[in-house]
């Protein structure tokens, strides 16, 4: 059965109630998936982590629908084992960190927020990339 991901509207419903089931948000590219350890290729949207991205209002459901091609076509921070920062310059650059479950079941958003070079090159010195 393929992976399949929740579409906008469905995001939009998800952020405004308070069901606690995550969510399909996007699809994990097999090199990252490979890295973290993770037998999962979907990326899944916690309430916890919905919740917390209230504080980065420049994040609507709108921008969910883009989370793939940032995954897909941005650099890779491998800092913690199970974790990946992925990061892709739109209009500036935006971010996301994913984590892998200890047992690899499961990949879930911890991240998705605008950042800038400064936070980028930090980023990379800590993983040893920069």
């Amino acid at each position: 059965m393929k992976a399949t991901v929740t579409r906008q509207a469905e995001i939009v419903q998800f952020i405004a109630s308070d069901a606690t089931e995550p969510i399909p948000v996007a699809l994990v590219p097999l090199d990252i998936q490979q890295r973290i350890g993770s037998l999962s290729g979907v990326v899944l949207l916690s309430r916890y982590t919905a919740d917390k991205q209230r504080k980065h209002p420049e994040i609507t459901a709108e921008s969910y629908t883009w989370l793939q091609s940032l995954l897909d076509q941005g650099d890779r921070i491998y800092d913690k084992k199970h974790h990946v920062t992925v990061i892709h310059h739109r209009e500036q650059p935006y971010m996301a960190v994913l984590k892998a479950t200890t047992s690899g079941a499961e990949v879930y958003l911890q991240s998705f927020r605008r950042t800038d070079a400064k936070n980028v090159a930090s980023l990379k010195r800590r993983s040893g990339d920069g």
